[in-house]
């Protein structure tokens, strides 16, 4: 199975060096591109000098649209899979071969790399507990599905599922967890999660820190509804496609 190991990076000059040198000794047998979103520092100049591809936007563009360029990097390239992996260094590389060999037995799309699962530590503090509490009950209201870590960044696609997301407007700009949890849900993609290990960041800031996990709600909560006003009229229109077809064959 050809995997892709996906690395999207935003100001990680101070983390992505070491992040890479894990990568690569864990996972040798499969790429890396770090999909460099605009960064203002040596990230990709750091990056760079590890050996490994390395995609840059001329602007931040956001966490959702680093991925889909690495998506898109994928499918022109025809991988099988894609695993993508913070560039912070909370991810164990190690754990990549969890997700690996969970999407190779066929009855999963995506596997989630769940923290609450795979680390009995994992304490996420109470304003980014209460983000991750929330969303789990609105996947489960809406998608049917129970998913214990919506924001967990360590994840692996299928090809059928990242190149669908490769695709224009159809994934997050911003921040791609629970609202693509629930798209993916609602469209039929089959979701499976295992457990991974979490290591603290040792340098840089995080997404989530301070105040951030409530703007990051409402971000995700507004993606929410408009992936759902998008579905719906998918919907709508998948029926009026038949209808009118129907209507065709009788004439």
């Amino acid at each position: 199975m050809r995997a892709l190991m996906i690395v999207p990076a935003f100001n990680e000059g101070s983390n992505i060096e070491k992040v890479l040198i894990s990568l690569k000794k864990e996972q040798p047998f499969h790429s890396i591109v770090v999909i460099n979103d605009g960064s203002i520092d040596d990230t990709a100049e750091r990056a760079a000098l590890m050996g490994v591809e390395v995609l840059s936007h001329p602007c931040n563009l956001g966490y959702g649209a680093a991925l889909q360029t690495g998506y898109r990097y994928a499918a022109r390239h025809s991988y099988d899979c894609v695993v993508q992996i913070d560039a912070d260094g909370q991810h164990s590389p190690q754990d990549v071969t969890t997700l690996l060999a969970a999407l190779s037995e066929g009855d999963a799309d995506i596997v989630i790399g769940s923290r609450y699962k795979g680390d009995a530590s994992f304490q996420p503090g109470l304003a980014k507990g209460f983000v991750i509490r929330f969303f789990r009950k609105i996947i489960f209201w809406i998608g049917k599905q129970y998913v214990s870590d919506p924001t967990s960044g360590l994840r692996a696609l299928n090809r059928a599922a990242f190149s669908y997301y490769s695709q224009s407007a159809q994934f997050p700009a911003d921040y791609p967890d629970a609202d693509f949890l629930i798209d993916a849900c609602l469209r039929g993609w089959k979701i499976k999660e295992v457990g991974i290990s979490n290591q603290k960041r040792t340098s840089g800031r995080s997404m989530h820190s301070g105040l951030r996990p409530f703007v990051y709600l409402l971000k995700v909560s507004m993606s929410i509804m408009v992936n759902l006003l998008v579905y719906l009229l998918d919907v709508k229109q998948s029926v009026q496609s038949v209808s009118d077809c129907s209507e065709s064959k009788s004439k």
